[in-house]
């Protein structure tokens, strides 16, 4: 269902498949459709009304956490019939992280740049593409972005170790 803005009128076209191999027609079916778009255009302001709905671009959001970050990579265990699961030290920390989140108002819709700040609780060799991963997977799941491959440009800054305060902070920004 496609629909388009004309003016302050809206109408509703249904992309339908006609005559079988290939042909593709739009049939337009405003009568059925157009009693619940007005309602709605009506419930947002008036029909007459020229002014314009304010479509502010997504501010940028940051948020932090007070633990130290897993690697992403190797988290995924198969059993011997093939089900894939999470570690269940994965699954725990990406439930406090999503606890720290909180709620997000709408995920970003195009490219983002990521800003990381991470200061490490202990001197284990984690790899940078490990923790990525982990980071990538947590704003998926939280809902901040759609997909993860939306994250096209990354500065990450590793401190150093404080093993009783490990912690990263974590900007989003629409590029």
């Amino acid at each position: 269902m496609i629909a388009r803005l004309r003016g302050t009128r809206v109408t509703v076209e249904e992309d339908k498949v006609k005559g079988g191999k290939g042909g593709r027609a739009i049939e337009h079916n405003s009568l059925r459709d157009q009693a619940h778009l007005d309602s709605r255009v009506h419930r947002l302001g008036s029909e007459n009304s020229r002014e314009p709905v304010p479509n502010p671009a997504p501010s940028p959001l940051t948020f932090f956490l007070a633990c130290q970050l897993p690697s992403g990579k190797n988290q995924v265990k198969i059993t011997r019939t093939g089900r894939r699961y999470p570690d269940k030290n994965f699954v725990h920390w990406r439930a406090k992280a999503l606890a720290a989140i909180g709620g997000v108002p709408a995920p970003f819709p195009g490219p983002v740049q990521m800003i990381v700040h991470y200061v490490p609780g202990d001197r284990i060799r984690r790899d940078l593409p490990g923790l990525l991963d982990a980071l990538c997977h947590l704003l998926e799941r939280a809902g901040i972005v759609r997909d993860d491959a939306q994250v096209k440009s990354l500065v990450w800054q590793e401190y150093p170790v404080e093993p009783k305060h490990p912690r990263c902070r974590v900007s989003i920004k629409p590029i």
